[in-house]
């Protein structure tokens, strides 16, 4: 696939120290799941700067490389560097498909791992919390135990204070927005609570943290008039492909409320045709939400698949669609 991407400059990648072995199959692995040559580019080209940096790390096989190698190559924002962000998360997923990462050796766990264990049962199975609210709890308290040097001191939660729980938040602050550090906040209050409780810790301190103003109509609203919503659909060019696709995820957005990431999740199996339905795996929750497909909706995904979707070979479609639209669509994804 390289000499189709770089007709010119193949035989550079592939001849990388360390990962031009796979670069040539990197590369058909992108366009297998969907990847447009356009975008696909710049991904092989990120292979360079990345072979550089794992030898510089010490990896001398492809198979030596694990998720913390990847990670450490990340940009701490991955607006500062989109490609770079998306490059090394594609080649993560490139290589965990190809059975490639390196698995570290286990290490018992520590004082503080053992503490985010017990927090995270405690909002399982006390709460029922979902294991995504669970994972950002479990990221707010490893920053707090990080804050007050928890792994070395082990009655730094014992002796917390306030001001201490104070200065945290205020280091917070400097990354998050008063929206943002409201969930913060909200964490560390349940957090501390858990401690009262079955820890026997301080009790009282979750009542003394003060949550972050935020003030009527200070933020853009969260939904926009109708007339608004048709106007911006009515203003896409659907004379394209990336017109028809466009139109047919606002449409979606627009008509269900679904988020980025439930467009993103949809596969062909979750239209059901025939029982006029929409399937949604939610994120949040993890559960399937069962929605009317409406026609306008269902005329949309299927100007969209007809016409907007790249030709590339699947097997996802079986009896999903009226035997009227199978042929059309058997051979799209």
């Amino acid at each position: 696939m390289l000499n189709t991407l770089f007709p010119q400059t193949h035989k550079h990648y592939s001849s990388l120290p360390l990962l031009g072995s796979i670069a040539d199959d990197f590369a058909g692995w992108l366009l297998q799941q969907g990847y447009q040559p356009g975008s696909a580019r710049p991904y092989v080209r990120t292979l360079t700067y990345l072979d550089q940096v794992f030898r510089q790390q010490g990896r001398a096989e492809v198979h030596h490389l694990t998720c913390q190698d990847l990670h450490a190559c990340r940009p701490p924002n991955s607006q500062d560097n989109r490609n770079l962000a998306g490059a090394v998360h594609a080649l993560e997923r490139y290589l965990e498909d190809r059975a490639l990462l390196s698995q570290p050796a286990p290490t018992p766990p520590s004082q503080s791992d053992t503490e985010r264990a017990a927090y995270c049962t405690f909002l399982e199975e006390v709460h029922g919390f979902a294991p995504s609210t669970v994972r950002a709890h479990r990221r707010t308290i490893a920053r707090l135990l990080d804050h007050v040097c928890y792994a070395s001191c082990p009655a730094a939660l014992e002796e917390l204070t306030i001001r201490d729980i104070e200065a945290f938040l205020t280091s917070l602050g400097h990354q998050y927005s008063r929206a943002s550090l409201q969930h913060e906040v909200a964490h560390v209050r349940s957090f501390l609570r858990f401690g009262a409780v079955t820890r026997g810790r301080r009790p009282g301190l979750d009542k003394q943290l003060a949550t972050p103003r935020l003030y009527r109509l200070e933020q853009l609203p969260r939904a926009l008039p109708w007339e608004c919503v048709c106007t911006l659909l009515d203003a896409i060019d659907r004379t394209t492909r990336m017109g028809v696709r466009d139109y047919a995820m606002f449409f979606l957005i627009a008509t269900y409320g679904l988020r980025a990431c439930d467009i993103l999740a949809l596969t062909l199996d979750d239209m059901r045709w025939r029982q006029g339905e929409i399937r949604v795996a939610q994120r949040k929750t993890g559960y399937p939400l069962v929605l009317p497909l409406t026609d306008a909706a269902a005329e949309a995904v299927l100007h969209y698949l007809r016409d907007g979707r790249p030709q590339i070979p699947s097997d996802m479609v079986k009896n999903n669609f009226p035997d009227c639209l199978s042929r059309s669509i058997l051979t799209t994804e």
